[in-house]
């Protein structure tokens, strides 16, 4: 007979935090700040009410799509030596799987109280989220296309939802705008797969950054980035705030062209650590200086929280349950 684990207030408090910490609050708050811009682009203020509520449809929906790719990638995830906080001890494939369902359901059904072009937009978001790692379609293995799905779910269409909020038609330069970001992730994206790519090479993963390899897949993310930096200068010129930092934060990014060969590692790490700045640190920094509101220190903050907590904890390692 098998053992019950028994798990004390430590060992709970632990498993809670390293499920928000996988949960893909790292990207929640990407959105969360692009979703902001949006908003604060087209009317100059946040709408309390819609605004707090598209925070919690948008969290909803990534962690519907979070919990997906735990679920369809806990081979690789294992293989890689990642702790899955889920884990399928305390929820079991079939529970997570509802979990998500209901999670993207609720997320979309709020989008309603909103209006109707955040509702489509919030559909379109999770049919991005889901297709992303659920087979047959499961695009993060589709050379190219995991690429533009990561640049338009995680930048074009959450600063398209800030806009929608704020019940303002999309102009031309919205458009505009969420190009610039839609590239700035794809860029991201990239980057960010670099750390894992080693790992799905082992393991047979079929993404753009396997198939690419190293060298090219810098190259090519170090050009979409300056696609988005490029965009921003001839339509917005370089005095507007996103073409300034996009300015500021290409400078490492080009340090990585030349040193990453010498310490991969650190110019990597270097990369993210702009991006990341930018887009959860600079971006509610500059709205709050704007407007002076509340809604975007708020994700500042947890954004600082979220980061010191993953530093302290680190979740790539399993969890130590007693038994």
């Amino acid at each position: 007979m098998q053992r019950e684990k028994k798990i004390n207030l430590k060992s709970a408090f632990r498993i809670f935090v390293m499920y928000l910490l996988l949960s893909r609050l790292n990207i929640w708050l990407i959105c969360a700040s692009l979703f902001l811009f949006g908003e604060w682009y087209s009317i100059k203020s946040f709408m309390l009410a819609n605004t707090l509520l598209c925070l919690f449809s948008l969290w909803c929906i990534m962690s519907g799509g979070s919990i997906l790719n735990n679920f369809f990638d806990k081979d690789l995830d294992t293989n890689a030596g990642k702790a899955i906080v889920l884990n399928f001890i305390f929820l079991s494939p079939k529970k997570s799987f509802y979990l998500s369902v209901i999670l993207s359901f609720m997320g979309c059904l709020l989008l309603i109280f909103v209006n109707l072009s955040s509702f489509l937009i919030g559909i379109i978001l999770v049919v991005f989220c889901s297709s992303y790692s659920t087979p047959p379609i499961r695009t993060k293995n589709i050379f190219v296309l995991d690429i533009i799905w990561n640049g338009i779910g995680g930048g074009t269409l959450p600063f398209l939802l800030g806009c929608s909020s704020a019940n303002s038609l999309f102009s031309i330069n919205a458009f505009i705008y969420g190009a610039i970001f839609g590239f700035l992730l794809a860029s991201y994206y990239l980057f960010n797969e670099l750390t894992d790519v080693k790992t799905d090479n082992e393991y047979g993963a079929k993404t753009s950054t396997t198939k690419l390899g190293i060298k090219y897949t810098i190259f090519v993310a170090i050009i979409i980035y300056f696609f988005s930096l490029i965009i921003s200068y001839i339509f917005f010129g370089l005095r507007e705030f996103i073409t300034i930092f996009l300015l500021i934060a290409g400078i490492p990014i080009l340090f990585t062209a030349f040193v990453f060969k010498r310490n991969f590692r650190f110019s990597i790490s270097l990369v993210l650590f702009s991006c990341i700045l930018f887009l959860i640190g600079v971006i509610p920094s500059y709205l709050f200086v704007q407007s002076y509101s509340f809604i975007p220190m708020g994700v500042l903050l947890f954004g600082i929280f979220h980061h010191l907590l993953a530093i302290i904890l680190k979740p790539d390692f399993y969890l130590p349950f007693d038994s």
